[in-house]
């Protein structure tokens, strides 16, 4: 697990070791308070994937659930739990990403939907709704997800246009920074309102 910790010319950052216990990690992410980094880890391929959490002073990873696939979350703002997208079968054909909730303390892993294609979750700083991204075949969109009701509220529509990847708040729930994929002129990073209006383009 490596994280960045200096700037040196622009757009280069260096690095420096955190953790050397793993022989695979992924989608590493420091939790609210800063004590801790939570990352996927197939444990030296000798256990299935799981998602673990380590004390970023001692390193010393716990192993908290087995998880289905590799795909980005999200801690909770108290930091008890996460929220992660994996898949699960649906029928003999199909399999669905949705979102899960895993206690930290316990392991205790809850669906949050079901059959919702949802994937790259984050939550908001209140910690009552999750943008995630939407999939429809080949098409993508951004929605929240209410963590009370969970009911889904597109921020966009589905267009063989333009697809939508990773969206992540601001520190202040207020925008977000989303990767857009416009067919014919690639990605950029765009920077969004709460409710999905485009504010402008980070990139060109």
């Amino acid at each position: 697990v490596h994280i960045p910790y200096k700037g040196s010319a622009p757009g280069l950052a260096d690095t420096k070791r955190l953790c050397d216990v793993a022989f695979s990690t992924s989608f590493p992410r420091v939790s609210p308070d800063g004590s801790t980094v939570a990352f996927l880890s197939t444990d030296e391929g000798r256990k299935p994937l799981a998602l673990y959490v380590a004390d970023l002073q001692a390193c010393e990873p716990r192993r908290i659930a087995r998880v289905n696939s590799a795909h980005a979350f999200s801690w909770m703002p108290d930091g008890r739990s996460i929220v992660l997208s994996q898949f699960e079968l649906v029928d003999n054909a199909r399999v669905f990403a949705d979102l899960f909730r895993i206690e930290i303390a316990s392991g205790a892993v809850t669906r949050l939907t079901r059959s919702a294609r949802l994937t790259s979750p984050d939550v908001h700083p209140s910690g009552r709704t999750v943008v995630a991204v939407q999939y429809e075949h080949h098409r993508s969109r951004l929605v929240t997800v209410d963590l009370g009701t969970m009911n889904i509220s597109p921020l966009n529509q589905f267009s063989s246009e333009t697809a939508w990847g990773v969206a992540r708040w601001s520190p202040e729930g207020t925008e977000l920074a989303a990767l857009r994929f416009t067919r014919g002129a690639g990605y950029d990073l765009v920077l969004l309102s709460a409710d999905g209006r485009l504010l402008r383009e980070l990139t060109d």
